[in-house]
């Protein structure tokens, strides 16, 4: 028997009186069920080695360690437009189109109006960031490396580039 309003083969789903599917199992929330738990279950693939300490268990991590991450931070570069907040979809649009030819890996929306840009080879990275000034809806866009040290909060700006057009004026001003 088919239901008025119901794709062919199904049948309309039974609600309690909290308004839960009666379907639906709940499952509930402890410690059996915790992410670490989930996730726990495989063997452990690498031996890390702990060493004791008066604090207890310390581990040691080496330059060699995250050398890996370290390069692959070092083709981002932080961008934002001072005055402006512009979505992320627009921002891709707009740097996909500027830096067309050089290469874009990822655009993420790391704060309230800035983001990261990751590009896929360090030359393209130095183009990018030694381009000039570059305008985004007739307003100046910052454009910085990324270093480990960076703040990515907007900072404050005491100059910046605008674009005048003065219109009719003779070619010998």
């Amino acid at each position: 028997m088919s239901v008025m309003g119901m794709p062919f083969g199904q049948s309309p789903t039974a609600f309690d009186k909290q308004g839960l599917r009666m379907d639906m199992k709940l499952i509930p929330r402890n410690s059996v069920h915790s992410w670490s738990r989930i996730v726990g279950r495989g063997e452990a693939t690498e031996v890390l080695d702990f060493s004791r300490s008066k604090g207890g268990l310390k581990v040691k991590i080496t330059m060699d360690d995250n050398k890996d991450e370290v390069e692959y931070w070092k083709i981002a570069v932080i961008c934002y437009v001072p005055g402006s907040n512009p979505p992320q979809l627009v921002t891709e649009g707009y740097f996909n189109r500027f830096w067309k030819g050089l290469g874009i890996d990822k655009i993420a929306h790391v704060n309230k109006g800035v983001f990261l840009v990751i590009i896929h080879c360090p030359e393209s990275r130095s183009k990018v960031v030694e381009s000039g000034v570059q305008m985004f809806d007739k307003k100046s866009t910052v454009v910085k490396p990324w270093r480990s040290e960076i703040d990515l909060n907007k900072e404050v700006i005491e100059k910046v580039p605008i674009w005048i057009r003065l219109v009719g004026l003779d070619i010998k001003y």
